[in-house]
């Protein structure tokens, strides 16, 4: 409508202007008329442009709301999506971080275990070489008892041996009789000092002697000489035969007779002196 307006005062000053060049002068109401209609197409100009201008405005600004909410939305609509990767990131790291703590707990603990295993089968192997080493001990100990037993019980027999009476067996008596019938003789000074014991068992002998036709004679120590302990025979070099063959025949019997020469034998030189003494 303001184009039209604007159109028609065109079209009007254009015929006054055609008017104005046929005249040579014009009414001054005209001119006044003329310049007010100039004004006004003027002031329809501006206000045509003027509503152009806030159209056109309004277009952009229309168009920049319907960008902006587009753009807030897609805005929006990216946002919504970082954070939606920022939290499976920040999940995503929480399980990497749970399960590498984990790992190293794990690995930790493998650790700790493993020291405690060594430590464990180090302490196991010295507790071993400490029981093996009591073992050794206990069974050295167990073995010098078994020993000291052993002893003791033939220390005992032999006290009880010692503490019986010296006999002859009536088999040791005819094994006795049977060798010393068959060698060599000699005469035997059977020579005892001691107790009664020692009496009877030199005078058994002595009666061993005469039986297998040996010459003897039986005497007692004098009282000033000392007592001794044992049995012996004594014997001259010219005497070794027939002493020898006494010394291996009471041996084989069971007694321990001491066995040397002498310089100092009794009267004759063929005598052999068969001591007994106490019991040992």
């Amino acid at each position: 409508m303001a184009m039209t307006k604007t159109n028609n005062a065109n079209a009007a000053i254009n015929n006054q202007s055609n008017a104005a060049s046929q005249a040579d002068e014009k009414p001054p109401a005209i001119s006044a008329a003329e310049k007010k209609v100039a004004e006004a197409a003027q002031r329809d100009r501006w206000v045509g442009l003027a509503a152009k201008i806030l159209l056109l405005l309004y277009v952009l600004i229309t168009a920049a709301v319907a960008a902006s909410s587009v753009w807030n939305n897609r805005t929006s609509n990216d946002l919504r999506a970082a954070e939606g990767v920022l939290n499976d990131l920040q999940k995503e790291k929480i399980r990497t971080d749970a399960a590498t703590k984990t790992e190293i707990e794990t690995q930790r603990v493998r650790e700790d275990a493993s020291a405690d295993l060594t430590k464990a089968k180090a302490d196991l192997t010295t507790e071993q070489t400490k029981l093996a080493e009591e073992q050794r001990k206990t069974a050295d100990a167990q073995r010098a008892a078994d020993e000291a037993r052993l002893a003791l019980q033939k220390h005992v027999k032999d006290v009880a041996a010692r503490q019986k009476n010296r006999h002859l067996r009536d088999e040791q008596r005819a094994r006795l009789l049977d060798t010393l019938r068959r060698g060599p003789k000699a005469k035997v000074l059977v020579f005892w000092n001691g107790d009664e014991e020692t009496r009877d068992f030199a005078e058994e002998l002595n009666s061993l002697l005469i039986d297998a036709g040996w010459q003897t004679l039986i005497t007692e120590a004098p009282n000033d000489m000392p007592q001794d302990r044992g049995m012996w025979i004594a014997y001259k070099q010219s005497a070794f035969a027939p002493a020898n063959l006494l010394h291996n025949a009471l041996t084989r019997a069971g007694f321990n007779f001491r066995f040397f020469a002498s310089s100092d034998s009794p009267i004759f030189d063929e005598t052999i002196v068969l001591g007994v003494a106490l019991r040992t």
